[in-house]
């Protein structure tokens, strides 16, 4: 008998997949699965799958004070901040009067709206959160009971790492699969265009489902094209470098840019190319594969265009690493891969890696803090697997 619940914020039908491979495995250890989503796609996936839904709707809230919210929602404009506190308070009103008993929440990354919604819930009804994201290394999942990034338990309270073993798959195993699957499945995914979103569409405009991406469909289509042919677009800057720092750069709108006070990517560009002079070097330098704004894209062309000292690549990031004589980074994964290949590293921003000053303190993070579970494989997570998720709520 399941006489717990965790419940789960479903926001995308591949976070609902994946939380609906925990299904089988929580029944096991006594827990039901409840999907929260805004979506009218997953609500009726989650019906016909028999799982427990609650779902997020319009209605006018009164006597709702203004709250700023500052998400990244609000800042990549998916929605105005008066928006964003309509919405903050219909989330936060509905999981009141659901009056669901909750034992953990999985939330993922936690920089949306509706998720800091859901986070601020549960931290004043005590209940557990745990906050996921994907680790971009072999295939493992990143959980935490505060925050992802900067705003993780891990990266206040490094010393945490101690209760992690080292033991297990080698640092020689880590490189010898870095780059080998290509770009991550994200990027390979992002892209993507869904026709469950037709009928997400449907869900906001006749079925009063909450809508927190209030930007243009049309635009938003048009950029996911452009992500397909984008590899026409972007031109590839003067070759061939020598000697070279390497600085990969980060998704523009990414969370850990926008959120975290961390410098942006021109501010990492200004940084490198002082280090590079310093050291006579050349600056090589990538866009992320997942950047959507062409804008950017462009902007980054011409200053490699104006300059003699910039490269623009896309080579294998893999290979750039071992060839550059020192990796400089904000906190993207990149810099992870860099340690993991023993390269110089300049870390820039808050990066959970920076405190990885050891070898033993890498491998308990690669082989102890991160949980074996692949967010895009098929199969039913294993019982012992969510245990750990579990676990970090506590």
């Amino acid at each position: 008998m399941q006489n717990k619940t965790i419940a789960v914020y479903a926001d995308v039908t591949e976070r609902y997949k994946f939380f609906k491979r925990m299904v089988d495995p929580a029944k096991e250890l006594g827990y039901k699965i409840l999907v929260v989503t805004a979506k009218y796609s997953i609500a009726k996936k989650a019906e016909k799958d028999g799982i427990e839904v609650i779902t997020l709707k319009e209605k006018k809230d009164s006597d709702t004070p203004f709250l700023k919210i500052n998400s990244l929602s609000v800042i990549n404009n998916y929605h105005t901040s008066k928006e964003a506190n309509h919405l903050y308070h219909r989330v936060y009103n509905t999981l009141s009067s659901q009056n669901k008993k909750i034992d953990v929440f999985f939330i993922w990354n936690g920089t949306t709206t509706i998720a800091m919604a859901i986070a601020k819930y549960c931290n004043d009804n005590n209940i557990k959160t745990v906050f996921l994201e994907i680790s971009n290394i072999d295939n493992k999942l990143f959980a935490d009971k505060k925050g992802t990034s900067s705003r993780s338990l891990l990266y206040s309270n490094p010393e945490i790492l101690k209760n992690y073993s080292p033991k297990g798959k080698s640092l020689e195993y880590y490189k010898s699969v870095l780059g080998k699957k290509g770009a991550p499945k994200q990027v390979k995914n992002v892209a993507n265009i869904e026709m469950s979103q037709l009928l997400d569409f449907y869900g906001f405009y006749f079925k009063e489902f909450l809508r927190e991406d209030k930007r243009n469909p049309l635009k938003v289509i048009a950029a996911k094209i452009f992500l397909k042919i984008k590899p026409k677009v972007a031109k590839e800057g003067k070759k061939k470098y020598k000697e070279y720092i390497f600085l990969p750069l980060q998704v523009s709108n990414d969370s850990q840019l926008r959120l975290d006070n961390n410098p942006s990517n021109f501010d990492a560009i200004k940084k490198a190319r002082v280090l590079a002079k310093e050291k006579k070097l050349d600056l090589v330098i990538k866009i992320h594969p997942a950047e959507p704004n062409i804008n950017f894209i462009k902007s980054i062309e011409s200053l490699v265009k104006e300059s003699k000292d910039i490269y623009l690549t896309k080579d294998n990031t893999k290979d750039l690493i071992e060839k550059a004589e020192i990796v400089v980074t904000i906190n993207s994964t990149v810099g992870l891969e860099s340690l993991i290949l023993e390269k110089e590293t300049a870390i820039l921003g808050k990066a959970i890696y920076k405190h990885f000053d050891t070898k033993e303190k890498l491998l308990a993070f690669l082989n102890g803090y991160l949980i074996e579970i692949d967010f895009f494989d098929t199969k039913t997570i294993k019982k012992e697997n969510l245990q750990k998720v579990l676990k970090r709520g506590d």
